[in-house]
C-alpha cells in the first residue's frame, strides 16, 4: 500500500471508465476510484444526479474549556457527556481527553433571538443559567481556552452512484460514506452508517471482483434500502 496525501482535483476517466484521480495536478492511475471526500467533498458532484435533502435548519456554538485543578467531574447521561433538549434549543457537554471539554447550545437556524449566543457574553450567561452547563463550565470548575465558535451548514443529503440519466455515473468509480448520505449530528448515526457502507461495499468487492459495475449497481441498491432510510427519518 503507498499513502499519498494532496488536493484531489478530479476524477480522470477514458471512454466512461474511471482511471484515477488528479492529485496536485498529477494523475494517480487506478482501476477503482473510492470517492470517500465527506460531507463537503464536491470531487464526484458533477458527476451523479442532485442530492435529495437540503440544510436541516440547526445552527449551533461550542465553547472548549480547561478543567481546573482538582475540580470534580460534572454528571453524565451519555458516553460522550450530557446532552439535554429544552424548548426550542438543545445543549450537549462533549468530554475529550487532558481535562478539556466543549459546551455546546443548538438552536433553530431561524430563531435570530439565540443568534446572539456567539457573543461571549451572552453564551457564558446561558452557560451559568442552564443546569447541564453550568455543572460542567462555571467559573470554579473550568475556564474557557477557545472563543465561542459558531456552526451551521448542517445537511441532510442522500445521493446514489447514478446520474442524471439513471446510469452509473463511471464505471470504476465508487462512493461512500458521507458522499452518498448526511444526516445532522444529533442522533449520532454518520459514523454508523458510513461504517456499514464501507462493510457492505468490500464484501461486494470481493464477491464481484473486477466487475466493478455489477458491483457499483449493487451497492447502490443496498444503500437504497439500508442506508436511505435513515435519511428519510432524519427528514422526517
Amino acid at each position: 500500500m503507498t499513502l499519498r496525501t494532496g488536493h484531489a482535483d478530479e476524477v480522470c476517466s477514458e471512454r466512461g471508465r474511471a482511471t484515477g484521480v488528479k492529485v496536485d495536478r498529477h494523475q494517480v492511475e487506478a482501476d477503482l476510484v473510492i470517492d470517500a471526500g465527506g460531507r463537503s467533498g464536491r470531487l464526484t458532484r458533477g458527476l451523479r444526479a442532485s442530492a435529495e435533502g437540503g440544510d436541516c435548519g440547526i445552527a449551533y456554538v461550542s465553547r472548549q474549556y480547561q478543567m481546573l485543578p482538582g475540580a470534580a467531574r460534572g454528571p453524565v447521561n451519555a458516553p460522550f457527556g450530557v446532552i439535554e433538549t429544552y424548548p426550542g434549543y438543545l445543549v450537549a457537554v462533549f468530554i475529550h481527553d487532558n481535562g478539556i471539554l466543549s459546551a455546546l447550545i443548538a438552536r433553530a437556524s431561524t430563531d435570530r433571538q439565540l443568534a446572539a449566543l456567539r457573543t461571549p457574553s451572552v453564551f457564558e450567561t446561558a452557560a451559568r443559567v442552564i443546569p447541564a452547563l453550568a455543572a460542567w463550565t462555571h467559573p470554579g470548575q473550568a475556564q474557557p481556552i477557545t472563543a465561542v465558535l459558531p456552526g451551521g451548514r448542517l445537511y441532510n443529503s442522500y445521493r446514489g452512484q447514478l446520474n442524471d440519466a439513471g446510469h452509473l455515473a463511471l464505471d470504476g468509480l465508487i462512493c461512500a460514506g458521507d458522499a452518498v448520505c448526511t444526516t445532522n449530528p444529533t442522533a449520532g448515526r454518520g459514523v454508523t452508517t458510513s461504517l456499514l457502507q464501507a462493510r457492505q461495499l468490500i464484501g461486494l468487492l470481493e464477491e464481484h471482483g473486477r466487475d466493478l459495475t455489477t458491483c457499483s449497481l449493487a451497492f447502490d441498491h443496498w444503500c437504497s434500502g439500508n442506508i436511505k432510510p435513515w435519511f428519510d427519518d432524519h427528514i422526517h
